[in-house]
């Protein structure tokens, strides 16, 4: 099931196709998110 929440509305996601379309997104999220280091050096460089 995945939960959709926005400032005006909620959904709720059960169909099959659904639930694989945000698998493969949150997938590719995941292979192309930085480090926690990797991300602390950048939010400190950019901070400084």
């Amino acid at each position: 099931m995945i939960f959709i929440e926005s400032k005006n509305s909620c959904l709720f996601l059960e169909d099959k196709g659904s639930l694989d379309v945000y698998g493969k997104i949150l997938k590719l999220l995941d292979q192309q998110a930085l480090s926690a280091q990797d991300s602390k050096e950048l939010i400190t460089g950019i901070l400084h």
